[in-house]
């Protein structure tokens, strides 16, 4: 699992820290085969029941060659999730979303407006102080 480049913001790594903190990119694995084509990742049984049952949540049909073929990528999108326990994160603030930006709202200020009299005036029909539209669902009104 590699760690995301560091950011203006983020904090100095603590003594000691450095080198679980840094970025090293390393060269990802091809799945490119010598025919050319893409290869699935050996599977363990152990996934397959997630794969069908992720199928089947999504009412997807799918073939056993792409029940092998999600088999892989389950299994490494486990092992990206289990290299993130080996992170120290201990120095890292906790974070309850992306967005940094607060919620911005204007205040609620009274202001006039038209009189019902006036909003009415131009509707073909009204009744005490409503409009009155052509009934739309079966039932009594």
């Amino acid at each position: 699992m590699l760690p995301r480049p560091p950011s203006p913001g983020d904090p100095e790594p603590r003594a000691g820290t450095e080198r679980s903190l840094a970025y090293n990119p390393a060269p990802l694995p091809s799945l490119e085969s010598e025919a050319g084509g893409p290869q699935p990742e050996p599977m363990s049984n152990e996934n397959t029941p997630a794969v069908r049952k992720c199928a089947e949540l999504a009412r997807l049909e799918i073939t056993p060659e792409e029940e092998q073929r999600l088999g892989g990528d389950f299994e490494r999108i486990l092992e990206a999730f289990r290299g993130l326990t080996e992170l120290d994160v201990r120095s890292v603030e906790p974070m309850f979303g992306a967005a940094t930006r607060e919620n911005v709202v204007r205040e609620d200020e009274t202001r006039a407006s038209l009189e019902t009299d006036e909003l009415l005036a131009p509707a073909p029909r009204k009744d005490d102080g409503f409009f009155t539209v052509p009934k739309t669902v079966d039932g009594d009104a």
